[in-house]
């Protein structure tokens, strides 16, 4: 029955990569599947149908020396919770953050109530993910190539390639594909036939396809991850001349690519020619102005507000005034675009601190750190909370869980 169980959540998972890409909708429906799994039991002894509710995840749960990470995780609803009595007024604000970041209460809890999945399963689920996002990436590229001049027209005024979902996720999806291939290749896997030299051309492909794509957001992000798996790689492999080759193709194939690629050209200048704009005083309608602007005023609320924040109901009503009072040409009041500064100016130092107690020990916990694609999904997922307030929407949180609770709940990643 444990086997049927399992079975039944990866073809759950495998959805839930899908509606990453093309629904919001059914990625929550895919999650309440999720949780359907983990918290219930449809079988009994015999092998007869028979739904039961599973006490055992929420037992789990508090066994801290096997399951500390899923613990942890929650930390990213509560710090939330724990601002209520911040808030002053409206509390819709509030209890829409409330019901956004209930997955992290959730899902943590559900997973431990599911089999854990093998070596070979998850193989295989990171599999479909690559060939999954191969296939957007050459539908988005194909896009391109029978409208380049009407996508170029778009692009030289700021806006962003089409993609099938928010280009900024879209872009991060893609840096993860592309590790996820990598460590398909040096774990030298072996499944469904697949030559592993399809691996390589697989992110090789996706390496260029994210230079055309140009969403700075995920090529940082992905250039942080390589960099740093790297180095892990290499230390552990002794073969410190291919690092020099690594390093030396991560510093030179912007360039390449700002010499041949017409949207990464673009992109570049259009950012120059943004920041230009913001250092004379004039940023108010453009995207990296904005996203500046928005970091300095998140900021400025934390100075003032440095223990306990501003409370995260209050956060959007006081970004609103400051805009307001000191911002009046900018067009649109942006909450802070990066997730760190973001909790801070919520929550203070006092939240931030369990923050980061709920993103790091499951990086740390029983060197987890060890495994090339885990460190390569927190190194992408580093930079994104430096750039991004990546897990205040639900493309993000589903991104940042799918991939963390498989991970922690794989073989030999929560026994070693």
């Amino acid at each position: 029955m444990l086997r049927i169980k399992t079975q039944i959540a990866l073809f759950v998972l495998g959805l839930w990569i899908i509606m990453l890409v093309y629904s919001k909708f059914v990625l929550a429906n895919s999650m309440i599947l999720i949780l359907f799994l983990g918290y219930f039991n449809y079988y009994n002894e015999a092998g007869k149908f028979s739904l039961s509710f599973n006490k055992e995840p929420f037992k789990n749960i508090f066994d801290f020396k096997k399951n500390l990470p899923f613990a942890a995780i929650t930390l990213f609803f509560f710090i939330y919770v724990f601002s209520f009595w911040q808030n002053d007024g409206d509390l819709s604000y509030y209890f829409e953050r409330l019901r956004i970041k209930l997955p992290f209460l959730a899902l943590p809890i559900a997973f431990l109530g599911i089999p854990k999945f093998s070596k070979k399963q998850f193989h295989r689920l990171l599999i479909f993910f690559v060939g999954f996002m191969l296939l957007n990436s050459i539908g988005v590229l194909g896009n391109y190539l029978l409208n380049h001049e009407a996508v170029q027209k778009m692009m030289l005024i700021g806006k962003s390639m089409p993609t099938p979902c928010n280009h900024i996720r879209f872009s991060i999806l893609i840096a993860l594909s592309i590790l996820a291939a990598l460590y398909l290749l040096i774990e030298k896997v072996d499944q469904w036939r697949i030559p592993k030299g399809a691996y390589m051309g697989t992110a090789l492909f996706l390496f260029l396809f994210i230079h055309i794509l140009s969403v700075r957001t995920g090529l940082v992000c992905l250039y942080f991850a390589l960099g740093v798996c790297s180095i892990a790689y290499v230390l552990k492999t002794k073969k410190y001349l291919l690092l020099v080759g690594i390093f030396a193709l991560l510093a030179g194939f912007p360039f390449v690519t700002y010499k041949t690629v017409p949207s990464f050209k673009q992109k570049i200048d259009y950012m120059l020619y943004d920041h230009q704009q913001y250092s004379e005083g004039k940023g108010g309608v453009y995207s990296n102005s904005g996203r500046i602007t928005s970091m300095k005023v998140g900021w400025d609320q934390f100075i003032e507000n440095p223990v306990f924040g501003v409370g995260i109901g209050n956060l959007e009503r006081n970004t609103k005034n400051i805009y307001a009072e000191e911002y009046p040409s900018y067009s649109k009041a942006l909450v802070p675009h990066s997730q760190f500064i973001f909790t801070l100016a919520a929550t203070g130092i006092f939240g931030f601190v369990f923050f980061m107690i709920a993103f790091l020990v499951p990086f740390f916990f029983k060197a987890a750190y060890r495994d090339l694609f885990f460190l390569g999904f927190y190194g992408v997922f580093f930079i994104a909370f430096i750039l991004e307030h990546t897990i205040e929407n639900a493309i993000g949180i589903g991104t940042f869980l799918l991939f963390l609770l498989v991970m922690l709940r794989r073989r030999g990643m929560d026994d070693r």
